[in-house]
């Protein structure tokens, strides 16, 4: 199966898988579902997937330590400490 890059549409397991990440990213973030910056956090799980990004660990800390720097905040890089299996959404991504 292929997976979509900038201007392909995403497969809806991609979609649910992103979804995932999305939700993760916020309550890592602190960020409310009405917050502005959730938009920015969902645009930013769909582009940096469309770029390549498919590792699940890299795609987050990517979306964070952007996030981070856009808000003026320090994030966890990939590799150093992040655990997706914490958490009210431990769900597998």
């Amino acid at each position: 199966m292929g997976y979509a890059f900038v201007g392909e549409p995403l497969h809806p397991e991609e979609l649910d898988r992103l979804g995932r990440v999305y939700e993760v990213a916020r309550w890592m973030a602190g960020t409310s579902r009405h917050d502005p910056s959730a938009q920015r956090l969902a645009a930013m799980v769909i582009r940096f997937y469309q770029l390549g990004v498919r590792d699940d660990e890299v795609l987050l800390a990517s979306i964070l330590k952007t996030h981070g720097q856009l808000n003026g905040k320090i994030t966890v890089a990939a590799g150093q400490g992040l655990n997706l299996g914490t958490g009210p959404l431990a769900d597998p991504i």
